[in-house]
């Protein structure tokens, strides 16, 4: 997986939930997440990695890391895997 892919769902994760420090085995829903919180999380994603994703591949796989190599794995192209991903929409 690619640490970018990782980064980027946790950064995504931390904004949503508050959790600022939030760790690859933090649990989306445990720390508060919700299903409507899940579904802006997957667009923002999908914006930010350019890839459509599906609500249940968060839903299976709520730990920050495991979502993040569960992407790489089904959703993004080979290509996307190991290089730099594209902060298109991305605030600083």
């Amino acid at each position: 997986m690619a640490p970018e892919v990782e980064q980027i769902v946790r950064e995504v994760f931390a904004d949503l939930l508050g959790k600022p420090d939030l760790a690859a085995t933090d649990d989306f829903f445990v720390l508060g997440g919700t299903s409507l919180s899940a579904a802006i999380a997957v667009t923002r994603l999908e914006k930010q990695l350019g890839a459509t994703i599906s609500l249940r591949l968060l839903m299976e796989n709520p730990r920050a890391g495991d979502f993040a190599a569960a992407l790489s794995r089904k959703v993004l192209p080979p290509e996307a895997r190991g290089h730099e991903i594209s902060h298109a929409g991305a605030t600083d």
